[in-house]
C-alpha cells in the first residue's frame, strides 16, 4: 500500500532533481538491490508512466513528464461525426486519422501538437501509453472473393490482415476475436487469431460479444486447469478429524430454483432458557483453494461470479463451485460454522466461528419454502423439516423487527429477472419474489455476517469491511426535492440517519407505485465497497459489516475465510507482527480490485439486462401497452411499461403531436387542447422500434386516456 506510493515519490523526486533524461536500466538499479526488487521497481515505472507522470521515449530512456505544452497525456476519444479527438486541461486537440498511429479507441496516447500557433489545436499520436482493451471481436465474411472483417463493436476504422492460415478455418458469419499485436518501432498494425465466439444464429453471441469487450475472461486457463487435477471430488476421512463434526444434524440449504451451487446451509435449535442457537454453515472453499495458486490467483482477478440472464460466468472452476464446494443434499461437505446463540430480543449473546463437516439433509427452495410458511401448505418432503422451519421464521421475524428497529433500509424490490426460453430468447420479465424465505435468509446472512466482522475487529486484526457511506448531502436533498416536486408530501430531514431515511421509505411505501419513488431515493444514496477502513454500513445500519457467506461466488468472502483461517494459526507463531503488517499493507489493494470488479459486474448484468429487454420487445413492435411517466426532461418522456419495459417518448414525436416542454412546471403540455403529462401519469403507449445498438426501446403515444397516480396522504 503507502510503501509502494513512498518509492514512486522517490522516483519521482530523483528524476525531478536530475534534469536529464536516464536510461530505465540505470534506473532499475539505482532503486533495487536484486532480481525480485528489480521487477518491482519496473512495475512502478510502468505505473508512473501510466500516471502520466513520467515520458519514456524510444530508446527507453525517461524523464519526468514534460510540463511544456506541445505533449499531452490523455484518452483517445471520438465525437459524433467520427473525428478522433484527445482533451487537455481545457483544450480539445483533434487529430488526423493518418496520424493516429494505430492508436485506437480509448488508448491511453501521449499527443504531440503542432508548435506552430495557428494549428495549437491539432497533434498526432507519439505514443500508445497504454491500450484500452486488446481484444477486438469482429464478423467474418467473405467480400469480392476477399476475406474481410468488419469490427462489432465499431471502435476502430483500420484495415485487419490476418494471416491466410488462419482463415482457412472460419465459415462467413463466424464472429472472431483478434488480438492486437503492437511492434514496437513499425507503424503496422497486426491481428493473431485469439477464439470464435461462436457463429451468428448462437443466442448467447451478442453477450460473449459484450463480456470480450468489457475484458471478461470466459475460459479458465491452462494453470487452473492444470491444478483441477488434484482437487478431490468427495471428502476423506482424514480431512475430517480435526473438525466439529455436524453430520447428524438437521442442516439443509434454502436458495432459488436455479440455483447450482450452494454457500450456505442453515440450522436452528432451542435452548431451555428461550435462546436460539442458529447454524450457519458455509463452504469451506480455503480448504481447496490456497493463496498464490493459479485458481486462487484467477479468482482474485475474477472477483466474483456474474450471474446473466441464462448464463454464469463463475468466479470458480464448476468441479469447485458446483462440485465439492457446493454444500449439495446427502454428501460430506466441508464448512466453515458459524454457531450463534441468539436471546429473543435477536441479540448474538455467544458465538463460536469453527472449522466443521455436514452433511445436507435437503435441498430446499424459497417457492416451498414461501408455500410451507406463508400459504401453510402441508408438502410431503418438508414434513421432517417443518417444526425446523418454524422455529427459523420466529427468529426470522425477530431479527427483522429488531433491524428496522435501529433503521434498517429496506427498498423495496426492484431486481427484475428476463424469463427466458430453452434457447436463451427472452420470453417475458417478471419481479424477483423476495417473501418470507428469501427474508429468512437473508436475514440469517446478514447476522453471520456481523458477528464474522465483529469477532475479527475486537480482536484488533485486520478485515475486509463491506461499507456504505451516509448520503452524499447534495445527491439526497436532489433525490427528495424530485420525490417533492411531484406532489409527494415529503419532509427533508434536517440530519440524515438511517432512522430519517427509514421513514422517508416507509412514508413512501404507502404511494401506488412505490418502486419508482424508491429508485429516485436510491439515486441518492451512496454505493457500498470494500475497505479495511471500517466506517460501518448506513443501509444496514450496522456498526461492522463484512462478507463472508459467499465464497463461492465472491472473492471478498474467500479472502475473508482465508484471514480467519491465517489468524487460527498466527497465535503461535514467533512472526506474528510480521505476518499482520504484511497482511495490512495487501488489502487496501484487494479492497479497492474488488470494488471496481464487483462494479463492472452490475454494469455487465444491467447491459445484458437491457439488451434482453430489447430482444423480448422486437416481437411487439406495433403493439400498445400501459405505461407510468417515471422521468420528463427536455429529451423527451422516460416510461415504464406494466411489464417493467423502460423506454422513450422522444421529443420529436411529442413535438409533431403538439406537445412543448414547461421547464419551470417539468411537464409536457400541447397548448391547443390543454392535455398533460407529468411524472406519475398513467399512459398507453405503443412500441415503435428497437434499437439493438444501444439497447434501447423507442414508444410513440397510442390513444387512451391518461391516470394520474393516486397519491395518499
Amino acid at each position: 500500500g503507502s510503501s509502494m506510493e513512498e518509492l514512486k515519490e522517490k522516483i519521482l523526486i530523483y528524476l525531478e532533481k536530475k534534469k536529464k533524461k536516464i536510461k530505465i536500466t540505470k534506473l532499475v538499479k539505482l532503486f533495487s538491490t536484486n532480481e525480485k526488487e528489480k521487477n518491482l521497481i519496473l512495475n512502478l515505472i510502468r505505473e508512473l508512466e501510466i500516471e502520466g507522470k513520467i515520458y519514456i521515449n524510444n530508446s527507453d530512456e525517461c524523464c519526468k513528464f514534460p510540463s511544456n505544452d506541445n505533449l499531452i497525456q490523455s484518452k483517445l476519444r471520438k465525437d459524433s461525426k467520427g473525428n478522433y479527438f484527445v482533451y487537455s486541461n481545457t483544450r480539445v486537440i483533434t487529430i488526423n486519422e493518418k496520424l493516429l498511429n494505430n492508436a485506437l479507441l480509448n488508448d491511453i496516447v501521449v499527443v504531440e501538437t503542432d508548435s506552430l500557433s495557428n494549428l495549437k489545436n491539432c497533434g498526432k499520436v507519439k505514443k500508445i501509453i497504454k491500450r484500452h482493451n486488446s481484444l477486438l471481436v469482429v464478423d467474418y465474411n467473405i467480400v469480392d472473393n476477399k476475406p474481410c472483417f468488419k469490427p462489432v463493436n465499431n471502435f476502430l476504422d483500420c484495415n485487419i490482415n490476418l494471416s491466410d492460415k488462419y482463415c482457412k478455418n472460419f465459415v462467413p458469419g463466424d464472429r472472431l476475436v483478434l488480438k492486437v499485436i503492437d511492434h514496437k518501432n513499425n507503424n503496422k498494425l497486426d491481428f493473431e487469431f485469439v477464439e470464435s465466439l461462436g457463429h451468428k444464429d448462437d443466442p448467447n453471441l451478442e453477450i460473449k460479444t459484450l463480456l470480450v469487450s468489457k475484458d471478461i475472461p470466459i475460459d479458465f486457463n491452462e494453470k487452473v486447469i492444470k491444478e483441477l487435477d488434484d482437487i478431490p471430488n468427495c471428502v476423506n476421512e482424514d480431512e475430517i478429524k480435526d473438525r466439529l463434526d455436524l453430520r447428524d444434524k438437521n442442516i439443509f440449504t434454502i436458495d432459488g430454483n436455479s440455483t447450482k451451487d450452494f454457500d450456505d446451509a442453515v440450522s436452528i435449535e432451542k435452548k431451555e432458557n428461550g435462546n436460539y442457537i442458529l447454524g450457519v454453515h458455509i463452504a469451506d472453499v480455503t480448504h481447496y483453494v490456497k493463496p498464490n495458486t493459479a485458481i486462487f490467483n484467477e479468482a482474485l482477478n475474477r472477483g466474483t461470479s456474474i450471474y446473466i440472464t441464462n448464463y454464469v460466468i463463475p468466479m470458480l472452476p464448476r468441479k469447485l463451485s458446483n462440485g465439492i464446494c457446493s454444500l449439495n443434499p446427502n454428501v460430506d461437505r466441508l464448512t466453515m460454522s458459524c454457531i450463534m446463540e441468539v436471546d429473543p430480543e435477536g441479540n448474538v449473546v455467544n458465538h463460536k466461528i469453527i472449522d466443521s463437516v455436514i452433511n445436507s439433509k435437503m435441498r430446499m427452495t424459497y417457492e416451498d419454502v414461501n408455500k410451507v410458511l406463508k400459504e401453510k401448505q402441508d408438502l410431503e418432503e418438508y414434513k421432517p423439516f417443518k417444526q425446523d422451519l418454524l422455529l427459523m421464521n420466529e427468529l426470522s421475524n425477530i431479527l427483522r423487527e429488531k433491524m428496522n428497529k435501529r433503521g434498517y433500509l429496506n427498498f423495496g424490490n426492484n431486481d427484475l429477472k428476463i424469463v427466458v426460453n430453452e434457447n436463451g430468447k427472452a420470453i417475458g420479465i417478471k419481479e424477483q419474489e423476495h417473501d418470507i424465505a428469501e427474508k429468512l435468509i437473508e436475514n440469517f446472512m446478514i447476522l453471520a455476517n456481523e458477528t464474522v466482522s465483529k469477532d475479527i475487529s475486537w480482536k484488533g486484526l485486520p478485515c475486509i469491511y463491506r461499507i456504505h457511506d451516509l448520503p452524499p448531502i447534495p445527491a439526497i436533498t436532489r433525490a427528495l426535492e424530485t420525490i417533492k416536486n411531484f406532489g409527494y408530501n415529503v419532509k427533508i430531514p434536517n440530519n440524515f440517519s438511517s432512522q430519517s431515511i427509514q421513514n422517508i421509505l416507509n412514508k413512501i411505501s404507502k404511494f401506488e407505485d412505490n418502486n419508482i419513488l424508491s429508485t429516485i431515493l436510491l439515486t441518492g444514496m451512496s454505493r457500498a465497497c470494500y475497505n479495511t477502513n471500517n466506517i460501518g454500513h448506513f443501509g444496514l445500519a450496522l456498526d461492522y459489516y463484512s462478507h463472508f457467506t459467499s465464497p463461492i461466488r465472491r472473492f471478498p468472502d474467500l479472502m475473508l475465510h482465508t484471514l480467519k483461517k491465517e489468524y487460527n494459526k498466527l497465535y503461535e507463531n514467533e512472526d506474528y507482527n510480521e505476518t499482520i503488517n504484511k497482511i495490512f499493507n495487501e488489502l487496501p489493494l484487494i479492497c479497492n480490485d474488488n470494488s471496481l470488479k464487483e462494479r463492472r459486474a452490475d454494469e455487465i448484468e444491467r447491459i445484458v439486462n437491457r439488451y434482453k429487454i430489447a430482444e423480448l420487445m422486437e416481437s411487439h413492435i406495433g403493439e400498445d401497452f400501459d405505461a407510468i411517466i417515471t422521468y420528463v426532461s427536455p429529451k423527451g418522456i422516460t416510461i415504464r411499461t406494466t411489464n417493467y419495459v423502460t423506454g422513450h417518448i422522444t421529443m420529436n414525436e411529442l413535438r409533431c403531436n403538439g406537445f412543448k416542454f414547461s421547464p419551470e412546471k417539468n411537464i409536457m403540455i400541447n397548448k391547443s387542447s390543454g392535455k398533460v403529462y407529468k411524472f406519475g401519469d398513467n399512459i398507453c403507449v405503443k412500441v415503435k422500434n428497437v434499437n439493438k445498438i444501444n439497447y434501447s426501446v423507442d414508444f410513440s403515444l397510442a390513444k387512451s386516456k391518461v391516470k394520474t397516480l393516486k397519491r395518499s396522504k
